[in-house]
């Protein structure tokens, strides 16, 4: 994508940065909020930013246990948000310690099979934080799913498409997930 949100700790302070490939400066919005795994909101801010032409901007930084709050950072992360003009919406997240040391929750995920033309799109939903999450169907090889590993946050749905001769509800049952969350 020509534009992308993210953030970096360094010595125990957050920096986020708006980068942009568009040849003209822009202004959005950024909202930064800190969210436990369990979908609980610690804080929330949400600013207007300027960015300029061709660039990686810094534009907003915080000393994270000014917005950690009361946040185990073992079970919480920031998720950046930035709209553009358009109102566009580009997020990224950055977790307070190294995702091995996650203590990720055990994620119910629930499917919704549709069919869409030629394809059958599949909504989820989960009730928890879920890190990285695979979609495969069971007993099937070389199937191709419009994305994977993405990750699905409590309350938001995600759709991802799938090309596939079976019906949608042979599909729903024979659909299986992984994802971090499992392994950590």
């Amino acid at each position: 994508e020509p534009k992308l949100v993210s953030g970096y700790i360094h010595n125990d302070t957050l920096d986020v940065y708006v980068v942009t490939d568009y040849l003209k400066p822009e202004k959005g919005s950024l909202k930064i909020e800190v969210k436990g795994l369990d979908c609980r909101s610690y804080s929330t801010k949400t600013l207007r930013v300027n960015v300029p032409s061709n660039s990686s901007k810094m534009v907003y930084q915080v000393p994270v246990k000014d917005i950690l709050a009361e946040a185990d950072p073992a079970q919480s992360y920031v998720r950046m948000i930035y709209t553009d003009a358009e109102g566009c919406q580009h997020s990224n997240l950055r977790f307070f310690v190294n995702q091995k040391d996650m203590r990720f929750l055990d994620p119910d995920i629930s499917f919704d099979v549709k069919e869409s033309g030629d394809y059958k799109e599949i909504t989820l939903t989960s009730d928890v934080f879920a890190r990285a999450v695979y979609v495969s169907v069971k007993d099937s090889e070389l199937v191709h799913f419009s994305d994977n590993f993405f990750d699905l946050y409590p309350g938001e749905p995600y759709t991802v498409k799938v090309k596939i001769n079976m019906s949608a509800e042979e599909l729903a049952s024979r659909l299986q997930y992984n994802c971090v969350n499992k392994f950590l």
